[in-house]
């Protein structure tokens, strides 16, 4: 067991040194697949089935499909600048371009698809102007887009924990709601609180938030549509965006010209290819069965036992990624903790979802770096200090809820 952690630690020390020394993520995993396949002896056939696999499978299609109509959806807003005007809408509404660095990205983020990442991204940007550094903005972006994450019933690594445990939707809201604060008042506490509060318009501007409210309804209707129809119907975004797109091109008012060109420039080969490469990693990386096997890793150990847990997903999230460390972990934890329930299950997502703000596999990171055009060391940068932060927090939190029985 010492060996494949020794294998999965080395692989993922090449990514690291790899993007911090700013060659591309694609680079980086590329690398990371070949040195997989190296070190875990997998036969060639059988790698060249798993990357062929790749391209065509499920999972990576509906991301790239997702990716490519979230694009589109994209394309629409920004061409009726309707970005601009919610943004303009929500500052009037608030008066405050904090609010809207935090409330814009965490709407949008209930959204489950790896390009509304990109919507935020122009959000955030008009709203900081030049009192972010690029490296901040792709920061308060990704991290605030993210915080729906951790607790949205919209996404599949939510639906799927509470799926193989006895955790009811509404417990698990409950119990995650002061950590989504906790991530909410840390992202204010390193980067935003040094913007100042309002913008630069005139102070005795007469608003009307009746119309302000409507205006910023107007602009954002497809995404709040597109959200309500996710959770209401329990549909996957794929499904429901061909529906929200063809709305939007009618009360929009497009022209065929439009659609033409909108659906040529959503289509975007660099991001379509990192995907595939990412889910390629992924599925090598599964094929070894290393990370089902990190728990013996601590067996006997002095480590407490929800910290054990509680450090295996955290690593083996940052290496394959949050759906596949809640299959092979949780059922595990829950049948070795006694008295576990929705603070375990809190404990384990929670750091789950930190671990993806961290990791080279996580789609989002890819594509928003590519958006504001840093490398992913750059974001890190910025990261991890927070994340950090955020798991003492964490697990304090855990030690007070097992406390009181939770």
């Amino acid at each position: 067991m010492q060996t494949e952690f020794i294998k999965l630690a080395v692989i993922f020390i090449v990514i690291m040194v790899m993007v911090l020394a700013k060659l591309k993520l694609r680079d980086a995993m590329i690398a990371a697949i070949l040195l997989t396949v190296i070190l875990f002896g997998i036969p060639l056939g059988d790698a060249a089935k798993l990357m062929i696999q790749s391209v065509y499978e499920k999972d990576t299609l509906l991301v790239v499909g997702s990716f490519i109509l979230v694009t589109f959806l994209q394309r629409i807003m920004e061409n009726r600048k309707l970005l601009e005007r919610a943004e303009m809408a929500l500052q009037r509404l608030s008066g405050d371009r904090r609010m809207v660095c935090v409330i814009a990205p965490v709407i949008i983020g209930f959204l489950p698809s790896a390009g509304a990442v990109n919507i935020c991204g122009a959000i955030v940007d008009k709203a900081t102007g030049r009192d972010l550094d690029v490296e901040e903005k792709t920061f308060v972006t990704s991290y605030y887009r993210h915080i729906s994450e951790s607790f949205s019933p919209t996404y599949n690594a939510i639906l799927l924990a509470l799926s193989i445990t006895a955790v009811s939707t509404g417990q698990f809201v409950l119990f995650m709601a002061p950590m989504v604060v906790v991530l909410l008042v840390l992202g204010y506490v390193f980067y935003l609180r040094k913007l100042s509060k309002g913008y630069e318009t005139g102070a005795d501007e007469n608003i009307n938030k009746k119309e302000e409210f409507k205006q910023l309804l107007y602009c954002f209707w497809p995404l709040v549509l597109c959200i309500v129809l996710v959770i209401a119907l329990n549909l996957s975004v794929i499904k429901v965006l061909p529906f929200i797109i063809v709305l939007s091109i009618i009360v929009y008012r497009l022209s065929l010209k439009e659609v033409l060109d909108f659906a040529k420039t959503s289509v975007e080969w660099r991001i379509i290819f990192n995907t595939i490469i990412l889910m390629m990693f992924k599925n090598i990386l599964t094929y070894t069965g290393a990370i089902g096997k990190l728990p013996d890793l601590f067996a006997g150990s002095a480590i407490p036992q929800f910290a054990a847990f509680g450090i295996i997903m955290f690593l083996g999230t940052i290496i394959s990624g949050a759906n596949s460390m809640i299959v092979l972990l949780i059922p595990l934890a829950f049948a070795s903790i006694p008295h576990a329930g929705a603070g375990l299950l809190v404990y384990l997502m929670a750091l789950s979802y930190a671990a993806m703000q961290i990791s080279p596999t996580h789609i989002c990171l890819a594509i928003i770096t590519e958006y504001f055009r840093v490398s992913w060391g750059q974001l890190m940068k910025k990261t991890i200090p927070v994340i950090v932060v955020f798991v003492v927090i964490l697990t304090g939190y855990y030690v007070l809820l097992s406390g009181f029985g939770i």
